[in-house]
């Protein structure tokens, strides 16, 4: 993988995660219902909208970001291992606890398992380069 690689990596998950804030900044019923959240009132909405949309659109802001400028393009692939390797580990312990009967978060974890391999590879390439 090429110095290619890692601006596709960063392309993918800034625009991923722009569509995922924004979607559940638009619709959070919908979106927190498919991820197994349920919102108690206007702090449970509010609080879904902030981290889920808000942090969500912040990570894909940064991608963006770090995929356009060539300064930060190994902060960016640095910052995507560390981000879904946390995500992955975190959500491998809690399947170890309770089981794959997720839901919809079984999806989640195989994409996070991807870009977790994803990233130490073009993170590696990126290095070496």
């Amino acid at each position: 993988m090429t110095q290619r690689g890692g601006e596709l990596y960063l392309w993918v998950n800034g625009l991923l995660y722009l569509v995922f804030g924004l979607w559940c900044a638009i619709d959070p019923t919908w979106t927190s219902q498919a991820v197994g959240f349920q919102l108690p009132g206007n702090q449970g909405l509010t609080e879904f909208v902030a981290v889920y949309g808000g942090l969500e659109f912040g990570v894909g802001a940064f991608f963006i970001l770090a995929a356009r400028t060539s300064a930060l393009r190994y902060a960016g692939l640095l910052f995507g291992t560390c981000f879904y390797l946390g995500i992955f580990v975190f959500r491998s312990f809690q399947i170890a606890q309770t089981g794959f009967d997720i839901g919809a978060g079984l999806n989640f974890y195989i994409a996070e398992g991807v870009f977790v391999l994803w990233s130490v590879l073009v993170l590696r390439k990126h290095r070496s380069a």
